[in-house]
């Protein structure tokens, strides 16, 4: 506050005297703000108070006096512009114009009063954008390990990732430290001479187990594995039959993504090679592999496998529909649950056996033990977490010259397995294949399923008593399917799956729903008459089979 006026200053030029105070403070006030009903600290009020307080002051006191209050009453219009600004800003039935109040914190103690007028400032309205988000960014990162589950030890972590990758042909597994070294069998002779090293899996121990993270070989090298645009770009070194290198993608749950082949050297000396697959939609992680081929010799072929994680700029629009419910399921469906895992979360909903239109959401299939866990969407807008083994895709249908042709392609690799192993057998990786009798099926997975001996042995399954009213019988895989000689004539076939039972009807409208069946029909004089079951299910690379059972007609 300011002091007495200078000695010997003339009185006129005092901007405190009570006449200068009030004719600035109603000037003031007019400029910036509309005429309004007076209020107890509008303009007008204080005006006149001022008036009255100065025409009762004494000579004295009252140019002091005056002062105090001019200084007390700007001090005072200055807190009301505030209280508008706020008022402005939340919403109030006051209208004003003029400029907004300095939003600096004044001590009441010492009301000052700005030697500057305040610039007015405006906050601009946020408008809701009308623009659709924009999609994901295009996105390929190599791992130092995927998700996979976990092995007992480094010699079945190999052959878990060998099994997930689907190299044909045979191996055996050596440990070295932390490292599976896959060799030929042991009946090759190699005359004497050093056995080739086919590839190198690296492993990694965790305390819940031995998990693979890479492979590589001597012959079969990944270099580089990058990201342009829509495409996955594999660039390495290599040898193999004929220069002929295959290179896939294949998700960590078995489903075989992309393929394509390149070509690299024919002979000792490594050429580099390069290949390009399409990035696939959604979000996940795979193992990006390249191979040679094995020229039939029965064993696996050299090959090399990265980690990868990608998310594609699309989210994956496949619709999934639900399968694999036996129909004695405790459940009757699939349980979507809030959180992945059987022991985790709620239920939200069953989902019975064969509803469609499940639609995968954008999010990281989660592992859980050795089973993979999907967040999907159903019709109903219920969102949760299942098994995706459980789930198999909506897919295109097949004709019936594709379905005989799927169906003689697998009985020829079921009939030769013992000479040519499965390599022309496409079994699903991503579930479990039933095999044996449609009654009670046995569900089989990992290395067993690709075994040949699995196939070629005298495999025994039981037919109970109570199904055929005679005594249990024990009979081989072989003779469930109960094949024609396929070196004199061709299977019969016909499509859709031809069962004679109720029981069997049900099984196939309950475990098998949402896939494509053909049925091979055995030879009349067989004893009982038989038929082979072949079930399939769609994948981004074509069908892969699901199911191998027979049915077996006791009349």
């Amino acid at each position: 506050m300011n002091g007495p006026r200078p000695f010997g200053q003339d009185e006129s030029l005092d901007p405190f005297t009570e006449k200068r105070v009030a004719e600035n403070l109603r000037s003031a006030l007019n400029e910036r703000a509309t005429q309004v009903e007076p209020a107890a600290n509008s303009y007008l009020t204080l005006s006149s108070r001022l008036a009255e307080e100065a025409s009762s002051a004494t000579k004295g006191g009252g140019r002091v006096g005056a002062r105090v209050l001019a200084a007390a009453a700007m001090f005072v219009v200055a807190a009301g512009a505030g209280i508008y600004a706020l008022n402005q800003s939340g919403g109030s039935d006051f209208e004003a114009t003029g400029g907004i109040a300095n939003s600096t914190t004044v001590p009441t103690s010492t009301p000052t009063v700005p030697s500057t007028p305040v610039v007015p400032t405006t906050t601009p309205t946020e408008t809701p954008s009308s623009t659709a988000p924009q999609p994901p960014e295009p996105m390929v990162q190599v791992l130092e390990s995927a998700q996979l589950p976990a092995a007992s030890s480094v010699s079945e972590a190999s052959r878990a990732l060998l099994y997930l990758l689907g190299l044909p042909g045979q191996t055996r597994v050596e440990e070295r430290d932390s490292i599976g070294v896959l060799l030929p069998p042991e009946e090759l002779d190699y005359g004497g001479g050093p056995v080739p090293e086919l590839a190198k899996v690296t492993t990694q121990t965790h305390s819940t187990g031995t998990r693979a993270v890479s492979a590589t070989s001597k012959t079969m090298q990944i270099e580089s594995v990058r990201q342009d645009g829509e495409e996955i770009v594999v660039t390495g070194r290599g040898t193999a039959f004929e220069a002929w290198v295959g290179v896939q993608l294949i998700r960590t749950d078995g489903t075989r993504l992309a393929s394509t082949f390149t070509t690299a050297g024919c002979c000792e000396e490594l050429v580099p090679f390069e290949a390009r697959l399409p990035l696939p939609p959604g979000i996940g992680e795979a193992f990006v592999v390249a191979h040679g081929d094995n020229a039939g010799s029965g064993v696996i072929p050299a090959f090399a496998a990265v980690p990868i994680r990608y998310e594609g700029s699309v989210p994956d629009s496949t619709t999934y529909s639900v399968f694999r419910i036996r129909p004695d399921d405790s459940d009757r469906g699939l349980n979507i649950r809030d959180l992945p895992g059987t022991d985790e979360g709620e239920v939200l909903a069953t989902l019975p056996s064969g509803t469609s239109g499940i639609q995968l959401l954008p999010r990281m299939p989660a592992l859980v033990g050795d089973s993979f866990w999907w967040r999907v969407k159903t019709t109903d807008n219920v969102e949760g977490w299942v098994h995706s083994s459980f789930l198999t895709p909506e897919q295109p249908i097949l004709d019936e010259a594709q379905l005989r042709n799927l169906a003689e392609s697998a009985v020829f690799g079921i009939s030769f397995a013992e000479f040519d192993g499965l390599s022309g057998l496409s079994l699903s990786r991503r579930v479990p294949v039933a095999v044996g009798w449609i009654g009670d099926p046995t569900f089989v997975g990992g290395p067993d399923l690709v075994d040949p001996a699995f196939w070629t042995e005298a495999q025994p399954w039981r037919v109970p008593e109570a199904t055929f009213g005679e005594t249990e019988t024990i009979i081989s895989l072989r003779s469930l399917m109960n094949l024609p000689d396929l070196t004199e004539q061709g299977p019969a076939l016909q499509s859709g799956a031809a069962l004679p039972y109720g029981f069997e009807q049900e099984m196939v409208g309950t475990y098998f729903a949402g896939t494509q069946a053909v049925t091979v029909v055995g030879p009349e004089d067989g004893e009982p008459p038989r038929s082979m079951v072949l079930f399939f299910e769609s994948s981004p690379t074509g069908p892969q089979l699901v199911g191998v059972v027979a049915s077996i007609f006791v009349p």
